[in-house]
């Protein structure tokens, strides 16, 4: 989603170093296209089915799905077929659902500063896992952090769901991009 033109070349704006005199374009309708497609990829490659997610209106990838107005994908569903790991006492990993963002991984650590989360595989097996073996691992603390961290419904927390009211929750009051579009940006 960080995707830029730098001197007509499309590139990502998070790992492209600032030089002088550089001119970057952040919202063009090719941008757009390319952003809507990149969401597009995430919706049909998971188990995104937003009405029934614990986690809809409070969703990152919903919102810029709202934001990007993506109606219906364009490439076919791949309908993966990955597991519900519930066997954590305090936290269901929803492999369907995860986009391997990493922020569980750079954001969960344990007092002593080790990490928590971790992903085991690669390419198209690759899957979010839990060190069970670090102390706050299966911690409460550890399944709220997680739980909040994560931009999809990924990683959620076992108890009660669906207490914030349809129209109350996060997305539903100040839209992702807000800000952006008060200021002049695109509507």
């Amino acid at each position: 989603m960080c995707t830029v033109q730098v001197g007509g070349r499309t590139v990502s704006g998070c790992t492209t170093p600032v030089t002088n005199g550089m001119v970057v374009e952040s919202e063009s309708p090719e941008l757009a296209d390319l952003r809507r497609g990149i969401i597009e990829m995430l919706f049909v490659e998971g188990n995104h089915m937003c009405p029934s997610c614990e986690k809809s209106g409070d969703c990152e990838l919903q919102a810029l799905a709202y934001r990007y107005r993506m109606d219906v994908p364009r490439f076919p569903f791949s309908f993966t077929d990955r597991s519900i790991d519930a066997s954590l006492p305090h936290l269901i990993l929803e492999h369907n659902r995860c986009i391997q963002c990493l922020r569980c991984v750079r954001g969960v650590k344990a007092r002593g500063g080790q990490d928590i989360f971790g992903f085991r595989n690669r390419g198209r097996e690759i899957r979010i896992t839990v060190d069970t073996t670090v102390p706050d691992a299966l911690s409460d603390d550890t399944a709220i952090r997680a739980e909040a961290i994560c931009p999809v419904g990924a990683l959620i927390r076992k108890g009660p769901h669906y207490l914030t009211p349809i129209g109350q929750r996060r997305f539903d009051l100040t839209p992702i991009g807000a800000d952006v579009d008060r200021k002049g940006g695109r509507q």
